[in-house]
């Protein structure tokens, strides 16, 4: 059995000065937090704050939905095997912290599975997760 855990509710209420981007809010921050990444040139990353078990599952990943892959933050959705639409997290104000999940250089260095669920993309812990891992996912074409 496996856990999932939704990005947080931020209220469009709350004041924070203009350039902390809303997608930096909604971090589930009992379990992770954002700091600059170990990658060089990668910006911030994602870091466990806590030990996160294996199959533990996040999301989903927000953004602007469109037609086009524009930017380094998009993911293809699929509706039975064919492309049904992208979903670009680019806005930092139209997104979540997913957008911060950087991507591991090597299979070794992963620890989330990114997969889709009911046209939505969400990731999973692949193993159990110790405390300030840098978080990461894998690109692949499966």
């Amino acid at each position: 059995m496996s856990s999932v855990f939704y990005n947080a509710q931020v209220s469009s209420k709350l004041k924070y000065p203009s350039f902390v981007p809303r997608a930096a809010l909604t971090i589930p921050s009992v379990f992770l937090h954002l700091a600059p990444s170990r990658i060089p040139g990668a910006g911030l990353g994602v870091f466990s704050t806590l030990t996160i078990p294996r199959r533990v599952r996040f999301g989903p990943y927000r953004g602007k939905r469109t037609d086009q892959i524009r930017s380094m933050y998009c993911w293809q959705i699929f509706d039975h095997n064919k492309p049904s639409h992208v979903v670009d997290a680019a806005d930092g104000n139209n997104s979540n912290w997913m957008r911060y999940v950087n991507c591991a250089r090597h299979w070794s260095e992963q620890n989330l599975v990114a997969y889709q669920y009911k046209g939505q993309l969400y990731y999973r812990c692949s193993g159990d997760t110790l405390p300030n891992a840098h978080i990461k996912k894998r690109y692949t074409n499966t």
